[in-house]
């Protein structure tokens, strides 16, 4: 009895529990399909609206133009890749969504390949397409929102019930109980039994019918629901959608940039359909051509016209836009208000993938100022600064044009090279900004002289050259150069002070003076010296005899400066003796030119060439040192001896003269400055006697001895005995040589020695060609001589040998002993 009554008390229990136990699993799945559905119906409302967005964006597009579409079209469908790896579990699906969304991609891609192959059309049809895609992903998303509300609806439902039934199991089991504590008797617990077996009927049954609606649900949601890959897929899809519009909203930030750029560019652009109509311009367009955005769209870029280029031109352009696809280069346009200005123009020429033209894009720069610098670049290129006539690069343009004209018409035409005398003196006493003022008025002289055919032009300086075209002959020339002369002597007025100036004018002919422009000008600058030498204030017509003579006077210069850098210039040494003592007292230092060609050349046959010449200088100034390094080399073998070296005047002339002696005796310190004796020509006038004088004094306070050469033969003159500080006079070889035969010489050489006496000189006479020479001097009461007759100028190396072995003519020794 009681243990049927405890079975009866505790199954009742057991069935209460494992009804709730069920209500409670029932409650969870309930649940978490509820969630699962609350959160699959999000996912897809998130996605449809980003769906939603793309396509407003992709239908609105970023910048307006069909163009700027292409441009957002074909970045998105750079992407596409991407967003394929974020779609591939949704790609292996089998499902209609996948379906749609495969299909999306392919068509992203498709739609990048047409824009970037400028198929408008094809992209235009390829978009709609994608459109209704768009709607069709659009209503599967939406019928998979309403299925997962209806599951969501149904599972609330499910909720409901097995709330209830876990509500009336527990009421069920508290009423039997209490029953049972009520009653304690069997009756009662019997009544309690049947009341609780009644429960379990009942909950048997609802358990019965919730085993019932469980697998429905399932079956109806499916066989793995909640589906974990439908989790998966979304959570993708919304990653990617997510990356989608990010990509354009970076895109459309680009393409903003891209607008703004267009419209603040400084350079002017403007597009154009495929018939030239203007369909969009920017700001600088307007700014640069005066045409308002709204007046220049739908007009033909026509209207900036200048005229200045003709049809041959813009067919050139379109025919380069046609065949090449774009054309750069300067044109000249109109401007609104009227006024013509250049451009620096590119035209792009804009086709689709068949190659048909459908835009023209036009960039251009307004390079009026660019060309304003270039003239004025140009006119100081080829002006003068200062007068503003044609400079030296104007003037060679001119003489070929000059040049081609007059042998076409068969006409002379004389180039003239003028430079004003007296022009320096006026700039450096008034200063620099008078003589710029004198040039500019003997410009405009000039100009009012010559015609409008001919043409001056300024070198530099005071120098001009003016062409004359069109002269029948030389009187004409001469005519018009008589009239430049005159017009230039007049006074110039300088504010408050008048000067004066003159010109001298060398002048040349063409075709007599048949030569090519630079050629000319030097021949004309040639017979410009010339009528300077010749007095200035003149003009002189150029010699072409006289220009070979310079020629070949400059070739022989140039020769000889060669010479003496290569080494061909040696000294040879003529003996200076006693005849009296019978002894070589010193030696004269003779150049000599030993020519590879024409062999051993005396000094005549090439230092005349180089006279008062800047070699002549040179040859000079190696012949001292030369001389010197001969003789400190003779003094360290034992040899001493005095070297007399012949100096011209335009050395002994030059600046810093006695500067330079002291730095040639510095370097050789071994050689006494006694032993350099320095002659100087008689028949050399010098142009400053007292200068000169000066610089002979201060080398022989240094030991320097001084030597007249040739006395008798140049200028005679007793002012270069009273003035000139030498020891030595040097008698002619063309008087002693016939002192002989010829009482006048020997006259001249016994008045010579007689002179040289009186003013306390020692003399030599040179040309002792014989032994009676040498005796006719004894007696004349000169002793030093040299010539042939005692030796030849010979090598230095055969010096010292020959000054061991030297004797005198016996007849001369006792004639000295019988003067004694």
């Amino acid at each position: 009895m009681n243990s049927t009554l405890t079975g009866r008390i505790l199954l009742p229990f057991v069935v209460v529990a494992c009804i709730v136990l069920a209500v409670l699993f029932a409650l969870e799945q309930v649940g978490r399909r509820g969630d699962t559905a609350h959160e699959v119906e999000r996912r897809l409302i998130t996605v449809q609206l980003q769906l939603r967005e793309i396509s407003a964006q992709v239908q609105g597009g970023i910048l307006t133009g069909q163009e700027r579409f292409a441009i957002q079209a074909a970045n998105a469908a750079l992407e596409a890749d991407r967003q394929l790896v974020a779609l591939g579990r949704l790609r292996h699906d089998t499902g209609e969504l996948g379906s749609h969304f495969e299909n999306y991609y392919a068509g992203m891609v498709a739609l990048n390949s047409l824009f970037l192959e400028n198929r408008a059309e094809e992209g235009t049809q390829r978009l709609a397409g994608m459109r209704d895609l768009q709607g069709q992903i659009d209503e599967h998303v939406n019928v998979m929102r309403e299925a997962a509300r209806i599951d969501r609806a149904r599972l609330a439902r499910l909720a409901v019930i097995a709330e209830i039934v876990s509500a009336v199991a527990l009421l069920g089991a508290l009423f039997l109980m209490a029953a049972l504590l009520m009653r304690r008797v069997a009756k009662p617990v019997k009544h309690l039994a049947h009341a609780v077996e009644g429960i379990a009927e009942k909950a048997e049954l609802d358990l019965e019918q919730l085993k019932n609606l469980l697998p429905a649900a399932k079956a109806h949601a499916g066989p793995s629901w909640p589906p974990a890959r439908l989790n998966d897929e979304l959570g993708s899809l919304l990653q990617s959608f997510q990356r989608m519009v990010e990509l354009l909203d970076h895109e459309r930030e680009a393409l903003r940039l891209a607008a703004s750029v267009f419209q603040n560019s400084r350079e002017g652009i403007l597009i154009t359909d495929p018939d030239a109509n203007i369909i969009d311009v920017n700001e600088a367009f307007s700014r640069i051509t005066g045409y308002p955005r709204e007046e220049a769209i739908g007009r033909n870029p026509h209207i900036l016209r200048s005229n200045r280029q003709d049809a041959a031109f813009y067919q050139a352009m379109w025919q380069a836009l046609a065949g090449q696809g774009f054309w750069s280069g300067e044109i000249w346009n109109r401007h609104k208000n009227g006024h013509d200005y250049p451009q620096l123009l590119t035209i792009n020429t804009v086709r689709d993938a068949a190659g048909k033209a459908t835009h023209y894009v036009a960039v251009f720069t307004d390079i009026t100022r660019i060309k304003l610098h270039e003239t004025e670049l140009e006119h100081s290129a080829h002006y003068d600064a200062l007068t503003g006539v044609p400079n030296r690069v104007l003037l060679a343009d001119r003489m070929g044009q000059a040049i081609a004209l007059s042998r076409r018409e068969k006409k002379l035409m004389a180039v003239s090279y003028l430079d004003l005398d007296g022009f320096k003196p006026i700039n450096d006493r008034y200063g620099h900004a008078a003589g710029d003022r004198l040039l500019v008025e003997i410009t405009r002289r000039l100009k009012g002289l010559l015609r409008g055919s001919d043409t001056i032009a300024r070198l530099g300086g005071d120098e001009f050259v003016f062409l004359l075209l069109g002269m029948e002959g030389s009187p004409q020339c001469t005519a018009t150069l008589e009239r430049i002369l005159e017009v230039i002597a007049q006074p110039v007025d300088l504010g408050g002070y008048a000067v004066s100036v003159s010109a001298s004018i060398g002048v040349t002919l063409y075709p007599l003076d048949d030569g090519d422009p630079d050629t000319l000008l030097r021949h004309a600058d040639q017979a410009m010296y010339q009528a300077k030498e010749a007095g200035r204030n003149r003009y002189h017509f150029y010699d072409p005899e006289q220009d070979r003579r310079a020629v070949s006077h400059r070739e022989a210069v140039s020769r000889i400066a060669q010479a003496l850098e290569s080494g061909e210039l040696e000294l040879h040494y003529q003996p200076k003796v006693d005849m009296r003592a019978g002894k070589v007292i010193g030696a004269e230092a003779l150049i000599r030119w030993r020519h590879p060609q024409r062999g051993l050349l005396p000094p005549m046959e090439f230092l005349p060439v180089v006279e008062h010449t800047e070699i002549d200088l040179a040859i000079g100034q190696w012949v001292v040192r030369t001389a010197l390094q001969q003789m400190q080399s003779w003094r360290a073998s034992g040899f001493d001896l005095q070297v007399s070296v012949n100096i011209s005047a335009h050395h002994l002339q030059h600046e810093n003269f006695e500067t330079w002696l002291s730095g040639m005796l510095a370097a050789f310190p071994d050689v006494p400055p006694a032993c350099l004796q320095l002659e100087v020509l008689e028949t050399t006038a010098f142009d400053d006697i007292v200068n000169v004088s000066a610089v002979m004094r201060q080398c022989r306070e240094k030991g320097v001895g001084f030597a007249l050469d040739d006395f008798g033969t140049g200028y005679s003159s007793l002012t270069y005995l009273r003035r000139l500080p030498i020891d030595v006079l040097k008698i002619d070889r063309s008087f002693v040589g016939d002192i002989l035969t010829d009482p006048e010489d020997l006259a001249i050489v016994q008045s010579v020695i007689a002179l040289a006496r009186a003013f306390g000189h020692s003399v030599v006479a040179e040309g002792v060609e014989t032994a009676e020479h040498g005796l006719i001097l004894l007696g004349l009461g000169c002793d030093q001589a040299q010539g042939w007759g005692i030796a030849a100028a010979m090598p230095a190396a055969d010096f010292p040998g020959w000054a061991r072995d030297w004797r005198p003519d016996p007849r001369w020794r006792e004639n000295a002993q019988q003067s004694l």
